[in-house]
C-alpha cells in the first residue's frame, strides 16, 4: 500500500513540473526569436540626433562669412570707435601745420582757439548758443575738447548773450576779459559780469569778486572746473 501512495505521489510531483518547463522553454524561445529589425531601428534612433542645432550654426556662419554681413559688422565697429576717437580728440586744425582753431558759436558770433598762447576769443554781434556742461545733456561748446588749452577769454564789443556753461570745466584758465564797449558784460578781478543783473557769470582760477557792489549774485557754474582757484572771497554785497 505504502509503493502505492509513493508512485501516485511522484506522478502528481511529476506533472506539477511540466507547465514550468514548458514555460522556460517558450520564454527562451521568444528571447531568441526577437525580431533584428529592433537593434536597427534602436541603433538609426540613436545615431539620428537632431540637426536643427548644427543647421543653425551653419546658416549663421554663412550669413557672418558673406560680404554684406561682414560690411555690416565691420561698418558698426567703426561707427563706435569714430564715436569714441571723435569723442576724446581735440578740434581739427583748420589749415595745415596751424595751432589755431575757430568756428561759429551762436547766430552771428564765431570763436576763435589759439592753442600756442591759450587765447579763446569770442567776436561778431549777437547772442550765443545754449550749450550743456556735458556731451551726454546736450551741445557742449565747440571749443569743449580743447578746454585744457584756454588759459584767456577775450570777448568781443557786441556779444549780447553769453551761455553759463560757455567755460565751464577750463582746469587753467587765467584771465577774462570784456571789451568797454560791450553794454552787456564787464569784467572785473578776471570775473566775467553781467553788468545789469549784477550776476557774476564766469569766474577762473585767479578771480577777485568785486566788492564796489557790482556783483550781487553768483551764477550756480561760476567757479566750476577752476582747478587752481585757492580760495575766494564773499563780499558783503552778495
Amino acid at each position: 500500500m505504502k509503493r502505492v501512495i509513493s508512485a501516485f505521489l511522484s506522478v502528481i510531483m511529476l506533472l506539477s513540473l511540466i507547465p514550468f518547463a514548458a514555460l522556460a522553454q517558450e520564454t527562451v524561445i521568444l528571447n531568441e526569436a526577437k525580431d533584428p529589425l529592433d537593434d536597427v531601428i534602436l541603433t538609426e534612433q540613436s545615431e539620428a540626433k537632431d540637426p536643427t542645432p548644427d543647421s543653425a550654426e551653419t546658416a549663421v556662419g554663412a550669413m557672418l562669412a558673406s560680404p554684406a554681413a561682414r560690411d555690416s559688422v565691420s561698418n558698426t565697429e567703426e561707427s563706435a570707435e569714430t564715436y569714441e576717437n571723435e569723442k576724446a580728440a581735440p578740434l581739427p586744425p583748420i589749415a595745415e601745420n596751424m595751432e589755431t582753431y575757430s568756428g561759429s558759436c551762436g547766430t552771428g558770433l564765431s570763436w576763435l582757439l589759439d592753442t600756442s598762447t591759450g587765447v579763446l576769443s569770442i567776436t561778431g554781434s549777437g547772442a550765443m548758443t545754449n550749450y550743456s556742461y556735458h556731451f551726454t545733456n546736450g551741445s557742449t561748446a565747440p571749443w569743449a575738447s580743447s578746454r585744457s588749452y584756454i588759459k584767456t577769454v577775450v570777448i568781443g564789443n557786441s556779444v549780447m548773450f553769453i551761455d553759463a556753461f560757455a567755460f565751464y570745466d577750463c582746469p587753467n584758465l587765467m584771465s577774462i576779459t570784456v571789451a568797454d564797449e560791450n553794454t552787456v558784460y564787464h569784467s572785473a578781478g578776471n570775473c566775467l559780469i553781467e553788468t545789469t543783473s549784477k550776476t557774476l557769470i564766469s569766474g577762473c582760477n585767479s578771480s577777485v569778486i568785486p566788492d564796489d557792489g557790482s556783483v550781487t549774485t553768483i551764477g550756480e557754474y561760476a567757479f566750476s572746473g577752476c582747478a587752481g582757484l585757492m580760495s575766494v572771497t564773499i563780499p558783503d554785497s552778495i
